[in-house]
């Protein structure tokens, strides 16, 4: 019969004692993360973002991509974003060295996806008040498109948060 990881994970931490804190395998690891993509050395002799013309030498180094592996000058490498061991993104990863491409790839993950997409509207569900205002929606932004008809209050009045006999105390 086969275990699951949750579960040997739970049998091993109480076979070793309290002593060691519970931690599930996938969880993240706080090793930093692996060089074993990292391109060497010797094989780049400038920066490798494309229209950067920094050759490496005694004053310009080379600084590693700890996500992607590939070797940038100093200003296109000198951002930090968070990775695991494997070197995938992780909020809970070591801040580690990045290029452009992967911060700029971070950051795109680290933003919240709208992954709800209103059907359109069918005859059934027009309501007479709503035929005169819309709303659209889309990944970057929110449209809202108002009336021309006046609305049934003043403008100007002040919103009815209280009732208008309402005693005000004054300690």
């Amino acid at each position: 019969m086969a275990i699951d990881p949750l579960a040997q994970a739970r049998l091993d931490s109480a076979q070793q004692g309290s002593s060691r804190s519970f931690q599930l395998p996938w969880a993240a690891t706080p090793e930093p993360p692996s060089r074993d993509h990292w391109k060497p050395d010797a094989e780049v002799m400038q920066c490798e973002l494309e229209g950067c013309d920094v050759l490496f030498g005694l004053l310009d180094r080379r600084h590693h991509c700890r996500r992607c592996g590939h070797i940038f000058c100093s200003r296109h490498c000198s951002n930090y974003i968070r990775l695991d061991h494997y070197c995938q993104f992780d909020m809970d990863g070591g801040l580690s060295r990045g290029c452009d491409r992967c911060v700029r790839d971070y950051h795109a993950w680290r933003q919240p996806k709208l992954a709800f997409t209103p059907p359109p509207p069918t005859s059934e569900d027009v309501d007479a008040d709503d035929d005169d205002a819309s709303i659209s929606v889309t990944s970057s932004n929110i449209n809202i498109r108002r009336s021309s008809r006046k609305p049934s209050q003043d403008a100007n009045a002040p919103l009815q948060s209280v009732p208008a006999n309402w005693q005000w105390s004054t300690f």
